[in-house]
């Protein structure tokens, strides 16, 4: 009696059989989907399709793309509005210009590098989500949102079940705030009174002086006509090799700039041809210094060749804190206008005001603080708010502090920086303006 012949499967369908049996592992209701991944007849890793690490699986929530009736083989990346804003090492900018290599703060209050950017066309429903007096986000609704489930008081129904609410040592309470989690959960699926984690940079970095360097803009031919003078050539040489005229590299080598460039001369900044005051390259941190930039992004704007302050006739202390700073630091005297109740202070430099124009914003409605001040020390911070509180704020009660502004990038660093001081801020947005308020009574010690 002879042998059946044995027929051993191929390397190929060997493979797809495991992939099958781990697709069984998928969570997804409406398609399974098993993988492995070979590497010379050799498996290296398996996997299979469902929810992203940290999610609640489909199996839990039921298949939020067959509620939102989402076509299969579309939309599966999670996306923001493109003029969202996000934080990332350069500060807050929309999230279309974020760019690749660059660090985004992710929720675990660390910075992570861009990877891979998705783009897509979208025109479904959006959700927005508005934390209790912040500004609110736009997001697909699958995207998903680090946040706590939570439950009403059993006693008191306007309020969450929490270790602060008075009835928590009632002996019939259920303490479900024991039994909160923190979870990843689409946006689709958060109710009303659900807590959604705010990450914020809590690292502080020193920061002594402010360099004005970066601003200098000259072009390469300014620099090789100052190195071949310094090599001793002759200017009629240089206007043979480099084209620049006799007289042009004349004024260069002595302290000038080429017209509408700022350049680097004797450990100063020099704008163009302009005969206005060269400022320090750098300028140290103090605490005059720090309330300057307080009063200018809270009162002053800048123009083309000039830098102004604006205030109430009456704020006669700040008016003189502002003129002795600038004389001290930037040797700079002004002149005054008064018109009614306006007091404005104008300083004359091209230099300045492009300096402040650059780091700081030009007008209301792009005032900012550049991104190394945003993580600088506490009492450094500390300056910056309260001028601009004493400029642009008030005081509605003895613990109650609001200011004003324009601006949302401001508003969002503001929000940052309040976050570090341990206050829990609130902002109030109208339609060309925004309140940022915070209370005593609710800083977190």
């Amino acid at each position: 009696m002879k042998n059946k012949k044995y027929k051993r499967i191929g390397w190929d369908e060997y493979f797809m059989q495991i992939a099958q049996l781990v697709s069984q592992r998928s969570t997804c209701i409406r398609r399974k989907v098993g993988a492995v991944l070979i590497r010379n007849k050799r498996m290296l890793a398996t996997g299979y399709n469902g929810a992203p690490s940290g999610l609640k699986h489909c199996l839990d929530y039921g298949c939020l793309r067959e509620k939102l009736k989402i076509p299969s083989g579309e939309r599966h990346e999670l996306c923001l509005e493109p003029e969202e804003e996000i934080f990332t090492d350069q500060g807050y900018i929309p999230i279309s210009k974020v760019k690749l290599g660059q660090r985004v703060l992710t929720h675990k209050n660390i910075y992570r590098k861009v990877t891979k950017i998705f783009k897509r066309e979208y025109n479904g429903q959006l959700c927005y989500i508005e934390p209790w007096y912040l500004l609110p986000v736009a997001l697909t609704p699958e995207h998903p949102v680090l946040a706590i489930r939570t439950q009403m008081c059993q006693f008191d129904t306007r309020t969450l079940c929490k270790e602060t609410c008075k009835s928590v040592n009632n002996a019939y309470c259920n303490k479900h705030y024991l039994s909160y989690l923190l979870e990843w959960i689409p946006s689709a699926n958060l109710n009303e009174k659900d807590i959604v984690l705010l990450p914020f940079e809590n690292r502080s970095y020193a920061a002594e002086e402010i360099d004005f360097s970066s601003l200098a803009d000259a072009p390469l031919d300014y620099y090789k006509v100052l190195e071949e003078r310094s090599r001793n050539k002759s200017y009629g040489d240089i206007h043979a090799e480099l084209g620049v005229w006799p007289s042009t590299a004349y004024n260069w080598v002595e302290g000038g700039a080429p017209r509408g460039c700022a350049v680097i001369h004797n450990e100063a900044l020099r704008y163009g041809w302009s005969p206005s005051k060269t400022i320090p390259l750098k300028v140290k941190l103090t605490n005059e210094f720090l309330r300057l930039i307080g009063f200018y992004l809270a009162k002053g704007c800048s123009s083309l060749n000039q830098l102004s302050f604006s205030f109430h006739k009456k704020e006669t202390e700040f008016i003189n804190e502002i003129k002795s700073t600038m004389k001290n630091v930037f040797d700079l005297d002004c002149y005054e206008y008064k018109v009614r109740n306006c007091h404005k202070l104008v300083y004359s430099s091209v230099i300045l005001a492009r300096a402040f124009k650059i780091l700081f914003g030009e007008n209301a409605y792009n005032k900012r603080l550049p991104h190394f001040l945003t993580r600088a020390s506490y009492e450094k911070q500390r300056q910056i708010v309260d001028a601009y509180a004493q400029g642009n704020g008030y005081k509605i009660e003895r613990d109650t502090t609001t200011i004003t502004t324009a601006s949302k990038q401001l508003v969002l660093q503001i929000e940052q920086i309040l976050l570090r001081f341990g206050y829990l801020p609130m902002i109030d947005h109208g339609r060309n303006t925004y309140r940022v308020i915070w209370k005593d009574k609710f800083k977190i010690s």
